[in-house]
């Protein structure tokens, strides 16, 4: 039988960070309940549990800002999240680049999951936000769950199929859709503008979408229409949308994808300070890989996705426009050859095979392989690519403007004919054991902040974060020595090393105290947590 859970826990002995960016202290921290009791002296205090954490650092729970653990669905089918708790993760924000489980207009617009999600997977026992949240609280969460709300999801629940501008009429509605949902606690609205059912939207119809969100307290995410070598052009868009909606605005995982992007980086940070300057308030995520997993269909031109899956296979059948786009695909200069297949939900043995392995066996073209494999996974086909530099992830992480974030999804050790990207495994500890001990770009105290308050400020968080008095008890303990990733591109099923404690609302999630599946996560609203 398991034992209770302690009602007041004392950390002592330990290195506090207690996550503003201030120096390092040696501090005690009392937890009575599900909040910080007191920071200080407290070796003497008894206690039901006390940890020692001598040689140790304490931290505030990682705050991860861009989780997909909803659009591919594993918050259902892998409930305990283990490769996320085991990071030091306490809290996830969902419902990024503009996919979300609720609001759902209508059943179909969980649609806008399809692209990383088995649908086949997924049941369906909502339709607001408030109903998901009362589905998530009865089954119970083992870290703290908040979402933003999908505009593809909204916008498909409106028009289902249909690519076109909204009415007047649908306008108001989803006006409504958003108001209600962020009454029931969304922390804002995303956009996935790369994606086929958002990659026309108009800036009108992001400006009139920021000032609903602006005017319920909300930010804007979003997924950049252009990575490329048009990627000054996809940061100055949504930089336009800052100041004419007057709304904040966070870049999901901001980052010059491929050759002809990178040169365009360093314009691109300058204009992002030029218009935080001026009044803007723009943020971003990164994570620390230098390795991309994007939808296959996005490498794509433009056009020949537009519209949808559908749409998309009915043009690779079209041996004119086939023809058309592979010239196209042609000049784009990307290393189709080099991506490795990730996850194929609907082909499952294309996992783990390269572009160009396939193309070896069929004897085809690399360009003519890729409409094939699209075709042979029915759309869905999601790719590993080493397309970015090294240097550049280092430049974001060092930005005052940056946060992390993992852009993935919580999973456990079983193999399910897919691969994953390594940052589902190895985000945090990764920053900790390398960009700040081993190449010291930062020192730990702004590493931590990066990780801690730096997004529960932009998500108007005020009891997380940070480690003080009346806080929530979210702390993770790690060992400075032995701290370090270990999942790779080759295998990235694997946990971290040098993370051993985890306690999520006081309660120990991870390490040797932990009591059986611990579902300790609470639901996190806007303006409430």
């Amino acid at each position: 039988m398991a034992q209770p859970l302690p009602r007041d826990i004392v950390i002592k002995n330990g290195t506090l960070v207690d996550g503003t960016g201030v120096t390092r202290t040696q501090q005690d921290v009392y937890i009575k309940g599900d909040v910080i009791h007191g920071v200080g002296d407290y070796k003497k205090q008894n206690a039901e549990l006390v940890i020692d954490a001598n040689g140790k650092f304490v931290v505030p729970g990682f705050i991860d800002i861009q989780s997909h653990s909803d659009a591919y669905y594993t918050l259902f089918t892998v409930p305990f999240q283990n490769s996320l708790v085991q990071q030091g993760i306490t809290s996830i924000i969902m419902g990024n680049c503009g996919s979300s489980i609720a609001p759902l207009i209508e059943p179909d617009a969980i649609k806008s999951i399809q692209k990383w999600a088995d649908l086949s997977e997924v049941q369906i026992n909502w339709q607001t936000l408030g109903e998901l949240y009362q589905v998530l609280e009865k089954r119970g969460v083992p870290l703290n769950v908040g979402t933003l709300l999908g505009h593809s999801t909204i916008r498909r629940g409106l028009l289902r199929e249909e690519v076109r501008d909204l009415t007047e009429e649908e306008l108001k509605q989803f006006r409504k859709v958003v108001d209600d949902a962020m009454g029931e606690g969304a922390f804002g609205l995303s956009f996935g503008l790369a994606y086929s059912h958002s990659n026309f939207v108009t800036m009108q119809e992001m400006v009139e979408i920021g000032r609903i969100v602006q005017e319920s307290g909300g930010y804007l995410a979003f997924h950049l229409r252009f990575d490329d070598d048009r990627f000054d052009q996809g940061v100055n868009e949504v930089i336009e949308v800052a100041k004419t909606a007057k709304v904040p605005v966070h870049i999901s995982h901001l980052r010059a994808n491929g050759s002809a992007a990178w040169p365009k980086l360093a314009g691109a940070i300058a204009a992002i300070d030029a218009a935080t300057e001026q009044g803007a308030n723009i943020t971003f995520n990164v994570y620390p890989y230098a390795v991309t997993l994007s939808v296959l269909y996005n490498y794509l031109p433009e056009w020949f996705s537009r519209g949808g899956r559908k749409k998309l296979l009915e043009r690779i059948k079209n041996k004119q426009l086939r023809e058309r786009v592979v010239e196209e695909m042609q000049r784009q200069g990307y290393n189709y050859g080099g991506m490795l297949i990730a996850q194929a939900p609907r082909n499952k043995s294309l996992a783990g095979k390269t572009i160009n392995d396939m193309a070896i066996g069929s004897g085809l073209s690399i360009e003519e392989t890729v409409l094939n494999t699209l075709l042979a996974a029915d759309g869905q086909v999601i790719v590993m690519d080493s397309t970015l530099q090294e240097e550049q992830v280092r430049t974001l992480i060092k930005h005052p403007r940056s946060c992390i974030g993992t852009d993935a999804a919580g999973y456990d050790l079983r193999y399910r004919g897919e691969l994953v990207h390594p940052r589902s495994f190895g985000t945090y500890p990764r920053i900790v054991a390398y960009y700040v001990r081993d190449e010291k770009i930062l020192s730990l105290e702004a590493g931590i902040q990066k990780m801690t308050s730096v997004p529960a400020a932009i998500l108007g968080l005020q009891r997380r974060g940070v480690i003080k008095p009346n806080n929530f008890a979210d702390v993770v303990i790690f060992d400075p020595a032995t701290i370090q990733d270990q999942a790779t591109t080759d295998h990235p099923y694997r946990f971290p090393t040098g993370i051993e404690h985890v306690l999520v609302n006081g309660q120990p999630v991870h390490g040797p105290f932990k009591q059986g599946n611990a579902m300790a996560g609470a639901i996190l609203r806007r303006g409430q947590s």
